[in-house]
C-alpha cells in the first residue's frame, strides 16, 4: 500500500523501499505478497542481496522451503547470492527437517566463492538433528 502511495505522489520506489515492504510482509507471514513485491522490484529496480534475503526470510518464516530453494536458484541465475541468502535458504530447509537439501546448499556455497560460516554449519547440523540424522 505504501509503495502505491509513493507512486501516486510521483516518487519511484527504489530497492530499499521494496526491501522494507518485503520485510514487513515477512514479519506478518505474508510470503505470497512478499514474492509479488519481489517480482515487482525485479521489474522496476535491481534487487540486491539484502532484498533477496528479505524475500527468502519470508519463505523461511512460513516454512516454504521448496519456494526458498527455487528463489535461491533464481538468484543464482541473475546474480551472486551471498552467505546470508544461502544461510536463509538453509534455515528454511532446516525448519522443515530437510537435512539433505540443507547439506546440498552447504556444498554449493564454495562454488559461488563463499566460505560457509559457523551459522551455516550450525543450521546444517540443526537440519540433521531435526530429521534424526
Amino acid at each position: 500500500e505504501l509503495l502505491e502511495k509513493m507512486q501516486r505522489l510521483g516518487l519511484q520506489p527504489d530497492v530499499q523501499s521494496f526491501t522494507a515492504a518485503i520485510g514487513a510482509c515477512a514479519a506478518e507471514g505474508r510470503w505470497e505478497e512478499a514474492l509479488q513485491l519481489l517480482r515487482r522490484a525485479e521489474m522496476e529496480t535491481t534487487p540486491d542481496n539484502i532484498c533477496w534475503a528479505a524475500a527468502l526470510g519470508a519463505l523461511e518464516r512460513c516454512g516454504r522451503w521448496q519456494e526458498a530453494l527455487q528463489l535461491l536458484m533464481r538468484i543464482e541465475e541473475t546474480g551472486d547470492p551471498d552467505v546470508v541468502c544461502f544461510s536463509t535458504a538453509m534455515n528454511a530447509c532446516a525448519r522443515q527437517s530437510r537435512w539433505k537439501e540443507a547439506l546440498d546448499l552447504l556444498d554449493l556455497m564454495p562454488i559461488f566463492h563463499h566460505k560457509p560460516n559457523a551459522y551455516c554449519y550450525n543450521t546444517a547440523a540443526s537440519a540433521c538433528a531435526r530429521a534424526g540424522r
